[in-house]
């Protein structure tokens, strides 16, 4: 590993000699065509949202959903029905790769986010673990917040959640001089115990949350470094609804992220290389014994992103090799349902955009991928092919074949000891069982897509649509496989499933209002059994309106979300139904953003107005009743 870094670093010394004096602009890996798919969430809506985490930011949007919460420690983001595992969620290029059984990787500000890319669909450019997309978060920066006539940046916010009485502080600063800028920030958050809709809260969900980030920017070279510290007193699995002390721990999850990236220009080639560390760590004493378990993952990483033209053509190409260091312990000694191991990654590809004629363009990709986990290892070739066909400047047609891989983690091939113990004694304790033998998930991608957007407006109102059809084939997915008759959890192979899904997105806008409706489905499959996939997500609308009568001093937005019922399972399969079968339910919000003079910002938002009791499916617990929030930002 190390002699393979030094390689590497030794390449870029080299580039960083060439680079030129001048700012670059940011390297794609997407073709400007695909683009249109790809949602993108602006600075301007993030601030509107107030979030509290990455689910207030991007819940909205086709073919985004969540499951496990309310807890934010116990959701998982779903991409098209697959779920963080196989999904890349990069934070500055860092990859956020801790996942436990019950956490996730979703930790962070989101006050420090400037912008939002997600993609979905295998993207075998970004290597392993991006089988069901991709999610980038870029951070803000010292240049984005200070005033061309100014040399620095002051701004103090104070934001209030009724649902969960947090009451949040923060304070960002940043300071640009020439090509130098640094920014730096610092924010808290106190919650209580989350109160749903029947009035009751739910317990042991409050949190005191503290961030630290750090970010300097010097022509194109940038660096960022963000501490994140949670903690709490919650279940041992987040994702219940326990409260007796055998199934509480006093809870700390703390992030180090830590990233570095350069851009160059060598010849025609124009480049950005990034380098990153994330450590990310769950600590729990568990309350009726004092029992301490601690759970690690250390990520260190390159990639490199290079773009070379071509005459019409662009030719993409980069590579990314990282490691992961998994360390587990329960009272000094080796944790067995978190075992100590180190998995090594590997990937590069090649993907260059040819343009045929004015009217077709076709995107040709290779990428070839390698793993090594402890004494397991494999690789593969994995090839793409996108199809554009223009017929007119307005219309867009594509159709899309990718492949993925999607390697198992330390913890799904050795993990051992004991899973849980049943309180009520109806079944024996159940024991985890390795499984060494388990298979990297494979899956090909196929995909058809429209994009129409009108040159010309109808009287000041222009419109977009965007409507893609998928098919996803999965062979061995991994998936968690609990006996609870026999006592047993095993991480085993599917053999054969697939996923058929639809997303369609409508937009209209001018410089009033903008307004969008978007609708997305998803049915999974098993294959060999010919049985549903439960835990596919629902069926779901979600209209947007946005009224700024005043230009940007003040923007208003109702958002209506419809969920349609879920009850596609097998009852031969399944025995608790109830948790399977989810009823429909409607959440309305409403979002107000006031600006003056640059001096000042007020925000409010209620979620669920209506004040609906519901749970979102694959979720055991209710999620959060109303809640009116209210944020003050002040600039200097």
């Amino acid at each position: 590993m190390k002699k393979k870094l030094s390689l590497i670093f030794s390449i870029l010394g080299a580039f960083s000699v060439s680079a030129q004096e001048y700012l670059l602009d940011k390297i794609e890996v997407t073709s400007p065509w695909e683009k249109d798919m790809q949602i993108q969430i602006p600075e301007e809506e993030i601030h509107q949202k107030l979030a509290l985490d990455l689910k207030d930011l991007v819940q909205d949007q086709a073919g985004i959903d969540f499951q496990g919460g309310p807890r934010a420690s116990g959701e998982q983001l779903l991409i098209r029905g697959l779920d963080d595992k196989r999904i890349l969620i990069l934070q500055d290029g860092a990859r956020q790769n801790f996942r436990t059984q019950h956490s996730n990787a979703q930790l962070f500000d989101p006050d420090l986010i400037k912008s939002i890319e997600i993609n979905k669909g295998p993207q075998a450019c970004y290597a392993n673990g991006a089988s069901g997309g991709a999610l980038r978060l870029t951070t803000k920066s010292a240049f984005d917040l200070v005033r061309n006539e100014h040399s620095y940046f002051f701004s103090p916010k104070y934001s209030y959640q009724s649902a969960n009485d947090q009451n949040a502080w923060s304070a960002m600063s940043a300071l640009k001089k020439d090509k130098l800028g640094i920014l730096f920030s610092y924010g808290q958050r106190h919650a209580h115990d989350l109160e749903q809709a029947d009035g009751n809260r739910l317990q042991s969900s409050a949190y005191e949350d503290h961030t630290y980030f750090l970010r300097g920017d010097y022509q194109n070279l940038k660096i960022s470094y963000e501490n994140y510290l949670q903690e709490a007193l919650r279940p041992l699995n987040p994702q219940l609804d326990q409260y007796w002390e055998e199934a509480l721990g006093q809870t700390e999850l703390e992030k180090h992220n830590l990233a570095l990236s350069y851009r160059y220009e060598l010849f025609k080639n124009k480049g950005e290389a990034s380098l990153y560390r994330n450590q990310t760590e769950e600590r729990e004493e568990r309350l009726s014994d004092k029992r301490k378990d601690q759970r690690k993952i250390t990520t260190t990483g390159l990639r490199t992103q290079n773009s070379i033209p071509w005459r019409k053509h662009t030719i993409d190409y980069g590579l990314e090799i990282y490691e992961d260091q998994a360390k587990g312990s329960r009272d000094g000694n080796n944790l067995s349902s978190f075992p100590n191991g180190s998995a090594f990654y590997s990937s590069l590809y090649l993907a260059p955009q040819i343009e045929l004629s004015r009217y077709w363009q076709i995107q040709p990709g290779l990428s070839f991928q390698s793993f090594n986990i402890k004494d397991y290892e494999d690789e593969k070739l994995l090839k793409s092919l996108g199809i554009n066909f223009t017929p007119l400047n307005s219309l867009k047609l594509g159709l899309r074949y990718s492949e993925g891989l999607n390697a198992p983690r330390i913890q799904n091939l050795y993990v051992s000891g004991l899973h849980h113990t049943d309180p009520m004694g109806w079944f024996p304790d159940n024991y985890f069982v390795p499984n060494p033998d388990l298979k990297a998930e494979e899956i090909k991608n196929y995909e058809l897509q429209m994009s129409y957007e009108p040159p010309q407006s109808v009287e000041g109102v222009y419109g977009k649509l965007n409507s893609n059809v998928y098919l996803t084939d999965f062979s061995n997915m991994i998936y968690q496989e609990i006996d609870l008759d026999a006592g047993t959890t095993q991480f085993t192979n599917l053999p054969k499933t697939q996923l058929i899904g639809h997303e369609s997105t409508i937009n209209f806008f001018n410089s009033y209002f903008d307004t969008q409706l978007s609708f997305a489905a998803v049915r999974g499959k098993n294959k060999q059994t010919r049985t549903n996939l439960a835990q596919m997500p629902m069926d779901k609308w979600s209209w947007k309106f946005s009224l700024s009568p005043w230009g940007e001093r003040i923007l208003l937005t109702y958002a209506l979300d419809i969920y349609l019922k879920q009850d596609r399972f097998d009852e031969a399969e399944y025995e608790d139904n109830s948790y399977y079968h989810t009823p429909g339910y409607s959440l309305h919000s409403i979002y107000l953003a006031v600006k003056k003079h640059r001096h000042w910002e007020l925000n409010l938002k209620v979620q669920n107005l209506g004040n609906k009791d519901y749970a979102a499916h694959g979720s055991a617990i209710k999620a959060a009743g109303r809640n009116i929030a209210l944020g003050l930002r002040l600039f200097f």
